[in-house]
């Protein structure tokens, strides 16, 4: 998003030039969102991208942020795995663990546009090793966000340095916390455990009272229950910066991926395009409402990635890139406001973490489009466009991760 981002800053202060001068800037602009996944039909297609891993066989995406940054786990070595960041062209950056000595996992869980990451990581608590929620800046170690405690978890990490997790307080017993990076540390409680927090300080996650995916407000603690397709579980995995959240909710025989729009109230059943009895998951959500998961295909429980939009529905990605390359998209991690999608599967180096990129229209395609559109475009249309982008800023987590709390779901490789 960050094109879209320094266009508003540049034309916010002149209303004159914002109206007149950029309008061909705002068409280009919405026309490159347009074509990419916001509003593109089936023909979008994307590049894969192979992120490697840190020498190990495997490697597993957590999140990607606005600029592309990937962030995830991959194995070290065939009994070891570590938290990973993938900037630009690579190569994979080994992020490290609290105890590098006795440590033998962790995971970097969600990135945000400054790049600062936060996760989980193997620690020392005494004598013992103690999966701990961590946060990372960009350089130096890992720090640990619970020196001396029971199990931790970072989940998720907004712009404005806030993260929210949870932490082990006894057998089977959570407190939500959210971490102030550079002030305080608030513990939330047991009523509630966010699994995200989006850049206006709205989280969401899970009302441990029902076990169903929630928001949460901080200031009033109000919780609001999101409830299930009729059966016992939910839960948010992501939220975007205009509210919108996803996740997965039971339905009587199985779970399907959910979108929740905070605005309206609305909880839409995102289905399984093969079967109503096959599960799905929604990993992430961007600004413009475009979903990412992962589904089952078939009864022995094979997987895809998805893409879902309002006009296309559910997706399988492997229909959407070059399946002479040789790969199988069987999950998602997150997508990101140009479209970029960090995703997982099998391919020809073995089972790798990817970066799935929209496939941009020539630039003699994209001008034919702007010049059309010009003709169709009003000065007070391009003045909505331009308030529109200023307003709008799977791994398949079924895989728990031993020791984990019951409420999250994680991947990491073993």
């Amino acid at each position: 998003m960050n094109l879209s981002r320094s266009f508003v800053e540049r034309t916010r202060c002149n209303p004159v030039i914002r109206v007149k001068k950029n309008l061909i800037a705002g068409l280009i602009v919405y026309a490159t969102i347009a074509l990419g996944t916001q509003s593109r039909g089936s023909d979008i297609r994307y590049t894969v991208t192979d992120l490697g891993t840190l020498g190990g066989p495997t490697s597993v995406p957590g999140a990607i942020s606005e600029d592309g940054t990937v962030v995830g786990n991959a194995m070290v070595s065939q009994s070891s795995n570590h938290p990973f960041i993938y900037q630009g062209n690579g190569p994979m950056q080994d992020i490290g663990l609290l105890d590098p000595v006795h440590g033998i996992a962790g995971a970097a869980l969600s990135v945000n546009s400054r790049g600062e990451v936060v996760g989980e990581a193997d620690a020392a608590v005494g004598s013992a090793i103690v999966s701990h929620a961590f946060y990372y800046s960009g350089s130096g170690p890992p720090v640990d966000l619970t020196p001396g405690t029971q199990q931790s978890l970072a989940l998720w990490i907004n712009d404005n340095s806030q993260v929210v997790g949870s932490v082990t307080t006894g057998p089977n017993t959570y407190d939500g916390m959210l971490w102030n990076i550079g002030g305080a540390t608030i513990d939330l409680g047991t009523t509630f455990l966010p699994t995200a927090i989006n850049n206006n300080g709205l989280m969401a996650g899970i009302a441990t009272g029902t076990q169903h995916a929630a928001f949460s407000n901080l200031s009033s603690g109000s919780i609001t229950d999101l409830g299930t397709f009729g059966g016992s579980k939910s839960q948010v995995n992501a939220i975007s910066n205009t509210g919108l959240a996803v996740g997965f909710a039971d339905t009587p025989t199985t779970s399907h991926a959910f979108l929740y729009d905070s605005n309206t109230g609305v909880l839409t059943d995102l289905g399984n395009p093969v079967s109503p009895l096959f599960y799905s998951n929604a990993a992430d959500v961007n600004d413009f409402g475009v979903v990412v998961g992962g589904y089952q295909t078939d009864a022995a429980w094979d997987d895809a990635g998805f893409i879902y939009t309002k006009a296309d529905g559910m997706r399988n990605l492997n229909n959407l890139i070059d399946q002479s390359a040789g790969w199988n998209i069987t999950g998602t991690g997150g997508i990101n406001d140009a479209g970029q999608i960090v995703g997982s599967g099998y391919g020809p180096n073995g089972f790798h973490a990817v970066l799935l990129t929209p496939v941009v229209p020539e630039p003699s395609s994209l001008l034919l489009l702007c010049v059309a559109g010009i003709g169709l475009m009003a000065t007070r249309a391009a003045a909505r466009l331009i308030k529109h982008i200023r307003d709008s800023r799977f791994q398949i987590r079924g895989f728990r991760r031993a020791g984990a709390p019951d409420h999250v779901f994680t991947t990491v490789v073993r």
